[in-house]
């Protein structure tokens, strides 16, 4: 197995890990890989294994995603917009966050949840002094904060990590989460 495998497979172990909740024990996991490559590998490569680090080291603090199973069903209310070209549909989900009530859009190919920083201070969102980049259609760099607390319909979940970032689509719906 080459090194690029290996490197890949640490990634994909933190993020499945990561979604357990075992954000320690990811951020002790990257720890160890970058200290073993210390001087060994391309310091850019490095850095962004490091990054990773610091960013689980700092969600290790909480206890993520906590929410009650519901005796029933949950009903999640949702309508599809019209956004972008003609043709072009959003499912949004019409819910609160941290009491404040927000449109959320489903993004199937996100793997974060996104808020822009207007968003974040409005609902007051605890901001983590953790910096962290994001890449789609275009890189883009902001911080950390959590949701006290995220509500869909009869879905409450509690301390929810998002990224902070500047999304400017030219669309003041879209850009408005």
């Amino acid at each position: 197995m080459g090194f690029e495998n290996t490197a890949s497979m640490i990634y994909l172990l933190s993020e499945n890990l990561s979604k357990l909740g075992a954000n320690g024990q990811v951020a002790e996991t990257l720890k160890s890989f970058c200290d073993q490559l210390e001087g060994q590998t391309d310091i850019v490569f490095l850095a962004g294994y490091r990054t990773r680090e610091y960013q689980y080291r700092a969600l290790a603090k909480y206890d993520l995603y906590q929410w009650n199973k519901a005796d029933n069903d949950l009903i999640l209310p949702f309508r599809i917009d019209s956004i972008g070209t003609k043709g072009s549909t959003a499912i949004t989900l019409q819910g609160e966050l941290n009491g404040k009530e927000r449109n959320y859009t489903l993004d199937i190919g996100a793997g974060v949840n996104v808020v822009t920083p207007e968003v974040a201070e409005a609902c007051g969102m605890k901001m983590l002094d953790v910096e962290i980049t994001a890449h789609g259609i275009r890189a883009g760099s902001g911080h950390l904060a959590l949701a006290e607390e995220v509500r869909i319909g009869g879905l409450v979940v509690r301390n929810v990590p998002f990224y902070v970032l500047y999304m400017k689509t030219g669309k003041k719906k879209q850009t408005a989460i």
